[in-house]
């Protein structure tokens, strides 16, 4: 086992004793895991586990209160669509070994069924409608919740909307946002912390009070994609209109079952919304434009898109702030992008009249994308400078790597006088941005490189290829 593999978390004998006592099951398989969480279903021949069911979901995370806030929505939602929410049966908190803690999730695992971004493009455009309209309805469904409620405020007592977790460590009438963006009091710091978690270095546009005095005016480094303006009016009218948004229903988060109908032929039935991460309290007219920023990345399908769009308009409120808080938000995506493509404000992307006929662009694609341009690093070294930031090198010191790609590293450790070591890197986790253009297709926008790792021997890349310095 390597080292990477013994940073991941994994679900031991004694951590699934805590957990299942008696009927702690003989066998699981993982289905995510990295050094912070880990997600395993259980399936059983019998139900005499307490959960009464044969086959369960189990998320692990190390202890920091995001899981149970995210259970606990997900607990929400199923109040109110049961049919399509996982069932959350326990949350608690075990032990391992070395003493770390660990928050735990058990929930229903929805068996016999397919994510839907597998056979979407495969349906006739009547079986995507059928299933877009199901979605539309669990999304009004859960739309009646706000966070003023007693029903919603009783289920979410325990979690930061409620006491504890915002800024000043209390509680607020009307929290924004949720356990992905934080628990934000007021819609401006609502849209900061969009802000902050767009920027990964420095930001590429900010809030500052308007000089009139009426509220704020969000700003773009880039000149050429101008400011928005938003009075106090709307900011509170934003606040106070926060419903329960999921945020990210994409096809990778739903599960479709095959039905039988008519003349032997098959369709699909929405089964499940699962993975409710980034749900919580929101204006909806952010859910319905965050589309926009993940076309082409969480979601590849322009028909979802368009589809979603489309139902969806009309849950966005006809009023002022809601076509202000799209222009705002717009205006931090297209910043981090240097985006300066026009797209209409309500309706997002749309296909040019004389765009023609557009290839599908399937998952297989992407990765295929993925693999070319990692080809390009290695073999045309287009990457310069990838790792000019601190480290550890082997022995412990604080080290600085100066590197061009196509150049064996070179690492000066502060802590020998200057003296340098060669050693082999490789990277490990590439973050690779594209804008897609829907009449055109993808456009590579950018390359992010989130880890270098040493080692005595470089691992292979792709293929075979390995990254020069091996």
């Amino acid at each position: 086992m390597d080292s990477t593999e013994e940073r991941d978390l994994t679900p031991s004998d004694d951590i699934l004793q805590n957990m299942f006592g008696e009927h702690k099951p003989a066998k699981l398989e993982i289905l995510a895991q990295t050094f912070q969480s880990c997600t395993f279903s259980v399936h059983t021949s019998e139900t005499s586990s307490s959960y009464h069911l044969k086959d369960l979901l189990v998320r692990l995370e190390l202890s920091s209160g995001r899981l149970q806030a995210v259970a606990e929505l997900q607990r929400l939602a199923y109040l109110h669509i049961p049919e399509l929410v996982p069932k959350t049966f326990d949350l608690g908190t075990v032990t391992t070994a070395d003493g770390r803690q660990l928050d735990y999730s058990v929930t229903q695992f929805v068996a016999g069924t397919t994510v839907l971004e597998s056979v979407w493009q495969d349906l006739d455009d009547d079986q995507q409608a059928a299933l877009m309209n199901s979605v539309v309805d669990a999304v009004t469904k859960i739309q009646r919740l706000k966070l003023d409620d007693k029903p919603v405020q009783a289920t979410l007592s325990a979690t930061a909307y409620i006491f504890g977790g915002l800024d000043t460590g209390t509680s607020i009438q009307h929290p924004l946002g949720g356990p992905e963006l934080g628990y934000l009091r007021d819609t401006a710091a609502f849209l900061a912390g969009i802000i902050k978690a767009n920027s990964p270095k420095s930001p590429t546009s900010s809030i500052v009070p308007s000089l009139s005095g009426d509220g704020i005016t969000m700003t773009s480094t880039y000149d050429n994609l101008g400011s928005v303006h938003i009075p106090q009016s709307d900011l509170d009218f934003l606040q106070q209109h926060s419903i329960f948004c999921y945020n990210d229903l994409e096809p990778r988060n739903l599960l479709v079952r095959a039905v039988d109908v008519a003349d032997g032929k098959q369709t699909y039935e929405l089964a499940a919304i699962i993975d409710w991460e980034m749900a919580g309290f929101y204006p909806f007219a952010y859910e319905y434009c965050v589309k926009d920023s993940v076309l082409g990345s969480s979601n590849l399908y322009l028909s979802w898109y368009t589809l979603f769009k489309q139902r969806t308009a009309a849950l966005v409120p006809a009023h002022r702030f809601s076509e202000a808080l799209i222009r705002v938000v717009d205006l931090i995506y297209r910043s981090r992008e240097a985006d300066d493509q026009e797209r209409c404000v309500r309706d997002g992307w749309v296909r040019r009249a004389d765009a023609g006929t557009v290839p599908k662009f399937t998952k297989e694609d992407n990765q295929k994308l993925e693999e070319d341009v990692l080809r390009a690093l290695v073999d045309h070294k287009r990457m310069d400078a990838v790792a000019k930031k601190a480290m550890t090198c082997r022995n412990g010191h604080e080290v600085k790597l100066l590197w061009t790609a196509g150049s064996p590293m070179t690492v000066q450790d502060n802590a020998c006088d200057g003296i340098s070591h060669r050693l082999y890197a490789y990277i490990v986790e590439v973050t690779i941005s594209w804008l897609v253009v829907p009449c055109t297709g993808p456009k590579l926008r950018s390359i992010h490189v989130e880890t270098c790792v040493f080692g005595p021997k470089a691992e292979e890349l792709i293929e075979g290829d390995i990254l020069p310095g091996h």
